[in-house]
């Protein structure tokens, strides 16, 4: 999985870097009585360190991660002696060696490794994730997972795959409108789950239109609901037979290729589908 871009890493990296740099310039001419670099850079580096350090753990890199760690806690200890001996340049000095060994480790680690380029494009899809998919993830959790994938391939150009994963984030929506209209769902065809979600829409309808001999008609409000209900199951029931016949047999058999264009609209049609359902239907825990 993605989590977040490499370049935080450098970044951050490149931080750490000024703050070396700094440091050195300190040393070599600045007021050595100074303790400016005490309280000022020693806390941002501290916690520039802890943020690094969390980031090279999510992409992988424990070599960094570990030796960042070592030196946030001798860093903090070198100023706990700083406190008591008062000796500014070998703070310095020591606090420079912990920052000249993060960067070889780095360099030596990130060699091992290789990095896909994401184009800006398709870097602010993938780093827009939470905010575009959270409030359709809050009533369909199980969405979370494909949707994400879906995403994740179509950053690094793996189109039918992103294609694929996303007709299964549709899957969620199809069973929750089956049981909300209380249709067999398990181990059936698309075709016989969405002919007998039509069939109960038909009976739906026809409900909504004669009310029971001694039975009160349901209240404006109600009324409306349920009206509401029936255009938008209606509409996604129809939207369910265009999936299955765009997209959803092709790639499950794998009929069809997929470019990024074809990927990018699938995403796109399947965000606004799932947005439009999650407004009146909740999946069951």
């Amino acid at each position: 999985m993605l989590h977040s871009s490499l370049y935080a890493i450098s970044f951050h990296l490149n931080i750490i870097c000024e703050i070396r740099s700094r440091f050195r310039r300190h040393r070599a001419d600045i007021d050595p009585d100074s303790n400016d670099i005490i309280s000022k850079e020693i806390p941002f580096l501290i916690k520039t360190l802890k943020y690094t350090r969390d980031l090279c753990k999510r992409h992988k890199l424990p070599d960094s991660a570990d030796r960042i760690q070592n030196a946030e806690h001798e860093v903090s200890f070198l100023v706990d002696l700083w406190k008591i001996n008062g000796d500014t340049d070998a703070l310095i000095e020591k606090v420079l060696t912990q920052l000249d060994l993060i960067d070889e480790i780095f360099a030596r680690e990130s060699r091992k490794h290789q990095f896909a380029h994401i184009t800006p494009i398709k870097a602010q899809l993938l780093l827009s994730i939470e905010s575009q998919w959270s409030h359709i993830w809050k009533n369909f959790p199980s969405v979370e997972a494909p949707s994400r994938a879906a995403i994740e391939a179509y950053a690094v150009g793996l189109n039918e795959a992103s294609v694929y994963h996303m007709m299964m984030a549709v899957e969620p929506g199809l069973k929750t409108l089956a049981r909300r209209l209380r249709v067999k769902y398990d181990r059936q065809v698309w075709d016989a789950i969405i002919a007998d979600i039509k069939n109960a829409l038909r009976v739906a309808v026809g409900a909504r239109r004669s009310t029971p001999k001694g039975s009160r008609p349901p209240s404006p409000a109600a009324a409306a609901r349920l009206r509401a209900d029936i255009t938008l199951f209606s509409e996604a029931a129809i939207e369910f037979v265009w999936f299955k016949e765009a997209w959803r047999n092709h790639v499950a058999h794998g009929r069809a290729k997929y470019d990024e264009n074809d990927a990018l609209k699938v995403i796109t049609h399947v965000h606004g589908f799932m947005e439009r359902l999650s407004t009146r239907l909740r999946e069951r825990r």
